[in-house]
């Protein structure tokens, strides 16, 4: 019994934290950057910048995410609210 790659996607910057929720993962980066990544298509869904200090940690669940960053801020998100209000880069 083996382990077999179903997506694969390149990110902005090195991944520092990762959350899975449902059907997408979520990836934190070292500048900054959140992705959200359907599965198993590797689809980015959208992706979020969190000020430009990389996202250490992050807890997702079906409707929230929170981030810590480096530098020392907590943000939390709820899932849909940002395309609602037009934050996020397609």
């Amino acid at each position: 019994m083996g382990l077999a790659v179903v997506a694969r996607r390149e990110l902005s910057d090195f991944p520092y934290s990762l959350a899975a929720v449902g059907s997408v993962a979520v990836a934190g980066c070292g500048d900054g950057a959140v992705h959200v990544i359907e599965l198993p298509s590797a689809r980015r869904l959208y992706s979020l910048r969190t000020g430009g200090a990389a996202v250490r940690a992050m807890h997702a669940d079906p409707n929230r995410l929170v981030c810590a960053c480096d530098d020392g801020g907590v943000r939390a998100y709820t899932f849909g609210a940002a395309e609602r209000r037009g934050d996020v880069e397609p």
